[in-house]
């Protein structure tokens, strides 16, 4: 029997602060000696900012879970939608913990894993259509065929995305894959860890964390503006309590919670042109948006009626019946604990045989 669970670090409206232990919801028990002095390091003044960066960034490509699965298909297969996005996500945790507990080496290892599972996600989304009912998938990801080469990876983002002409996204992933690629085979002299550190001990500074922050949030950056190209919808949130209750549509929207993070990795004139971009370049974007306005805004009551009756013994379910207002944010922050109890439901479908 497999156990999943799934962890997300709600974001208040005008949060400033955030820490990499919140956004991964890191035990004390994950953390070797060096791991605990490693995150008193990261709250010092010298590493503060980069550290309080990298959490945003971390925040921000956890939150496209919820634009996973919005597909359905006659094939069960569809049920496997998003297994490279969330292999990635658990990936990535597992590169940030090793590069905490100073196992350096082996996190851009797998920081360079989560940059081919996400590139791989984003061709696989690519493909899908009624015709072949992600029949390609299915071959792939039951171990019929071998695995795509990058530059295969790098074609389809080129031919089947449309990427902002001022976001040299492409040259900014190869780049930084070359640098990734460098631990797997042979770093040069001044990517030696070793001479970082000044020593081949187990140990860690703020120098050594210097570099392995700035290596991994450009990997991150880049990652998080490669989900954005993938889902440009992710930059146009919207208020899915107000529309749909408890009851949202699945994949299909990011909402004002989503976005949160998102407003603290890219700049608002950015995200000004980029909306502008692909509101004119992509028609699914007004499609939804359409389909979003059109329907009538719920009342506080039906928004309420709405809650699975199924679980009305739960606590959450007491403090709705207390809320007085659809503007008042503890909607927004019951709504947030369904998605994270449907992102657990979407990695069961995922991991379990067929």
């Amino acid at each position: 029997m497999i156990n999943l669970f799934s962890y997300a670090a709600y974001i208040h409206e005008n949060q400033e602060k955030h820490s990499i232990k919140n956004a991964l919801f890191i035990n004390e028990y994950e953390l070797n000696q060096i791991g605990t002095h490693t995150l008193e390091l990261l709250n010092g003044e010298r590493l503060a900012k980069l550290h309080e960066k990298l959490a945003w960034l971390l925040q921000s490509l956890s939150e496209f879970a919820d634009l996973q699965g919005g597909r359905l298909f006659f094939s069960d297969i569809w049920m496997k939608q998003g297994y490279c996005y969330f292999e990635a996500m658990h990936t990535l945790r597992e590169s940030i913990l090793a590069g905490v507990n100073s196992y350096f080496h082996v996190s851009i290892a797998g920081l360079r894993s989560t940059l081919e599972l996400l590139l791989l996600h984003t061709y696989w989304e690519s493909t899908k259509d009624d015709q072949t009912e992600m029949s390609e998938f299915r071959e792939w990801v039951e171990g019929r065929v071998s695995k795509l080469p990058f530059k295969r990876l790098i074609l389809n983002l080129k031919n089947r995305y449309n990427i902002p002409p001022n976001l040299a996204l492409i040259e900014n992933i190869e780049r930084n894959y070359g640098r990734l690629c460098s631990y797997a085979h042979t770093p040069v002299l001044r990517e030696s860890i070793t001479k970082i550190k000044q020593t081949n001990l187990s140990f860690v500074d703020e120098d050594v964390l210097i570099y392995w922050l700035n290596l991994t949030i450009d990997t991150l950056t880049y990652l998080l503006y490669l989900l954005i190209v993938c889902y440009p919808i992710s930059i146009f949130p919207v208020r899915l309590i107000r529309k749909f209750g408890f009851n949202p549509p699945v994949g299909l929207f990011f909402d004002t919670v989503n976005f949160r993070p998102l407003v603290r990795c890219v700049s608002a004139d950015e995200l000004s042109s980029y909306k502008e971009w692909f509101f004119e370049v992509d028609s699914n974007i007004s499609g939804l948006l359409d389909w979003y306005d059109s329907r009538p805004d719920l009342t506080l009551n039906q928004i309420k009626k709405s809650w699975n009756k199924d679980e009305k013994h739960r606590d959450e379910y007491r403090r709705l019946k207390r809320i007085t207002s659809v503007d008042d944010t503890e909607l927004d922050l019951l709504l947030f604990l369904i998605k994270v109890k449907m992102r657990t439901i979407h990695l069961s479908f995922i991991y379990k045989e067929v």
